[in-house]
């Protein structure tokens, strides 16, 4: 950070390895949904 502002403090968070590494399989196999075709949005709305 180049411009400090007090009202912002680094921290350290504690999980273990474990839960972490769990966390990163289920998001690593998490079906997102397909994002919608916002070309034909726009093309409705002129």
């Amino acid at each position: 950070m180049t411009t400090a502002d007090p009202d912002i403090h680094p921290f350290r968070i504690d999980a273990p390895q474990d839960r972490l590494d769990d966390l990163r399989a289920r998001l690593a196999n998490t079906r997102w949904p397909e994002l919608p075709d916002v070309r034909a949005f726009f093309r409705k709305v002129r």
